[in-house]
């Protein structure tokens, strides 16, 4: 009350004489005139006065922590003027609920101004902020802005996403930078003084655990996959509406897929990113289907769904903002039925079973499938071993088997060709020793014409005995002879090395045959020796 009134009461200001003004006004006229040579030197001079002060004013307010910041925090103390007055601002808000125009933007700066210095950051989530932190920042808010109950909740939510950017730009820009320098954390940071001690040291030590470094870095790896990024800066999406609309483009226009293309785009309406442009055309190569009637929204499923390829999640609508987190509500999609807990929670149960169930069957299969492999490899394995030992084996055998038979079969020509040698030596013998016994002596005839009758009666008695037809034929030698006994012998041989063959009853023909043609030789020279007898 004390500063309404100091504020509603004006005070009265001394009206200054004429001759003083016009005195003033010729002291300096002659004062330029005279220093007009000095001025520069002067200027640079009271310049480097004001930074020897400036420098040598000493900050007690310090906390001896890190400044990164060029200017100073923001405080948003114009809005103390509404406080003081007890005059609210009032703010207009959209059919989504988001704020518009520049108290929009005074009510988002204020709240965050709110949300960092009322809350401490030593609090591990937002949900685990008390009931009375949150009241304070909504009561505090009602005293510079005309609110309604229905939008506490908007206003409690805009808080709790300020307040994880600023821890978030904490830990990125003051603590993670400085592991390796504890000095630099000892303190709170210098552009922040609102944060005490303690809560600082809490914070950093928060920050400095195992498992938060895992979860900080699982996180900026997600963060990278994200393949559009967006150029409006702070403004947003409700920003850049308030812009296209100030451009003069009826607001019945601008639908999410314009603003969304909008955000993306430079301020030549270029695109940084190939991808960027991917999507531009198939949103492009969409609307031409649309406006042909060839393609139409189903559900949540519209132009900028279809160009991107990946479905809305509650939790946010890409192309309006932050304030719409529901997809059902945007789109007008009807509500899904509440069920009790118990139903939910049978639900939940089964849909774990059956789960679990699925997964069992898998591991189940994939179990099986292994075994039969390996089985399938076992008999493979086993038949390609017996298949190579059968074919060694055989190869073996083979060869063991020729070189008996080589062995057998030489042993066989050496036998009988010994033993039709040796036959046919016994046979020549045994018939020359007959001849020879019973050929007569040859003796010497004598000279002269006259024969004795006995000589003349015996050899008249020979020649009837032979008869006619027998001293017609030729005369067999003793040469000729012994040429047909090789000739036949060699025939024998090369019959015997032709027929031999591997079974026995072969072996038996053939020995049968060697005796026949062993036989047929000996009547051969039976017979040859009964002829020279006679000739004899």
């Amino acid at each position: 009350m004390v500063r309404s009134e100091a504020v509603s009461t004006p005070t009265k200001k001394k009206k200054k004489s004429k001759s003083l003004e016009v005195r003033k006004s010729k002291c300096s006229k002659s004062r330029g005139k005279s220093s007009a040579t000095n001025s520069s030197a002067t200027g640079i001079s009271k310049r480097k006065k004001k930074r020897n002060k400036k420098a040598a004013v000493v900050d007690d307010g310090c906390t001896g922590g890190l400044k990164l910041l060029k200017r100073h925090t923001v405080t948003m103390a114009s809005l103390t003027k509404a406080q003081v007055l007890k005059d609210p601002l009032e703010v207009e808000l959209d059919q989504h609920g988001d704020p518009l125009e520049a108290n929009g933007s005074n009510l988002q700066s204020y709240t965050g101004v709110l949300a960092r210095t009322k809350v401490p950051i030593n609090i591990e989530s937002w949900p685990k902020v008390g009931k009375l932190l949150k009241n304070t920042i909504w009561d505090t808010i009602l005293e510079s802005f005309d609110l309604q109950p229905s939008e506490r909740k908007m206003v409690i939510k805009s808080a709790g996403s300020k307040w994880r950017e600023f821890k978030s730009r904490l830990t990125c820009q003051y603590v993670l930078p400085y592991i390796d320098d504890p000095e630099s954390l000892k303190f709170p940071p210098d552009d922040y003084r609102f944060i005490t001690p303690d809560v600082w040291k809490d914070f950093v030590k928060s920050r400095l655990t195992p498992e938060f470094l895992e979860k900080h870095e699982k996180q900026r790896e997600r963060r990278l996959q994200n393949q559009y990024n967006h150029r409006m800066s702070r403004k947003g999406y409700r920003g850049l509406k308030c812009e296209l609309i100030k451009m003069g483009i009826p607001e019945e226009d601008i639908d999410r897929t314009l603003l969304w293309i909008k955000g993306h785009q430079g301020k030549n309406g270029e695109f940084r990113d190939e991808a960027l442009m991917i999507v531009n055309e198939r949103i492009e190569e969409l609307r031409e289907k649309q406006r042909n009637g060839e393609f139409t929204q189903e559900g949540a499923v519209d132009v900028l769904t279809a160009a991107l390829k990946t479905p809305e999640h509650t939790g946010r609508v890409r192309g309006v903002g932050g304030y719409v987190a529901c997809p059902n509500q945007y789109f007008s999609l009807p509500k899904r039925r509440k069920q009790s807990v118990t139903q939910s929670t049978r639900l939940s149960v089964r849909q774990i079973m059956f789960e679990e169930q699925k997964k069992m069957e898998e591991q189940l299969k994939e179990k099986i499938a292994a075994e039969e492999r390996e089985k399938i490899v076992a008999e493979e394995r086993e038949k390609i071993v017996a298949e190579e030992k059968e074919k060694l084996t055989e190869e073996i055998r083979e060869k063991i088997l020729k070189e008996e038979t080589d062995k057998i079969k030489a042993a066989q020509d050496a036998y009988w060709s010994a033993r039709i040698d040796e036959m046919l030596e016994n046979k020549l013998n045994e018939r020359l020793k007959g001849v020879a016994a019973v050929l007569p002596v040859v003796r010497p005839k004598s000279v002269g014409n006259e024969h004795t009758s006995g000589q003349a009666s015996c050899s008249h008695a020979v020649e009837e005995s032979i008869g006619p037809s027998k001293k017609q034929k030729t005369p067999i030698t003793a040469d000729a002879l012994a040429n047909c006994l090789a000739e036949m012998e060699r025939d024998t041989v090369q019959k015997l090395k032709n027929k031999k063959k591997k079974n026995s009853k072969v072996k038996k023909s053939q020995s049968a045959l060697l005796e026949d043609d062993a036989v047929n030789l000996v009547e051969l020279v039976d017979m040859t020796v009964t002829v020279e007898s006679s000739k004899v």
